[in-house]
Parts: structure tokens; C-alpha cells; sequence
């Protein structure tokens, strides 16, 4: 026997779209000059509440831009991933 009760749908977390703001963000922390209302900003501002979009962002795109900061050739690693890749050796 049927049911009339709707289904939910299940929605995927959104993700955070990758631009230049986002990019020298999580290269540089904050000694990038990030400039106000753009997605590199909220991102920064984000950092005063729980920290959780720095980090969700930086796990979404962790390969791509890991391959970008080699590319260039610098030398160590980006402000996010000595920032959140060391936790999850701990």
C-alpha cells in the first residue's frame, strides 16, 4: 500500500567556487591583501566564527591548488596546508 508522504530530496553541500580571492587566500593567509565583499573575503572573515569554510574549501580544492603552488616553483607549502594538513597527521 502507497503512501502519501512526500520524499525529501537530498541536497549536496555546496561547494565553494575556486577564483583568484580564494586562491591567495589559502596560499597566503592573511598576509594577502584580500580585497572586501569578494569570496576570498568571507572566507577571511570566516575564520573569527568556527573556521569550518576555510577548511571545507581547502579539502575541496587541496589537489589543484597543490599542483598550482608546485608549479610555480615555491618553495614549502601554502598557508592552508600548514594550517590544516597538520592536524590531520596529529
Amino acid at each position: 500500500m502507497g503512501t502519501n508522504r512526500t520524499r525529501t530530496q537530498r541536497t549536496r553541500k555546496a561547494s565553494t567556487p575556486l577564483d583568484e580571492t580564494i586562491k591567495n587566500f589559502l596560499f597566503f593567509g592573511l598576509e594577502d591583501e584580500t580585497p572586501r565583499n569578494s569570496a576570498g573575503w568571507s572566507l577571511r572573515v570566516s575564520r573569527f566564527f568556527d573556521g569550518s569554510e576555510i577548511q571545507d574549501a581547502w579539502t575541496e580544492h587541496r589537489a589543484e591548488l597543490m599542483a598550482e603552488w608546485q608549479r610555480t616553483g615555491r618553495r614549502g607549502l601554502p598557508w592552508a596546508a600548514q594550517q590544516f594538513d597538520k592536524k590531520e597527521r596529529n
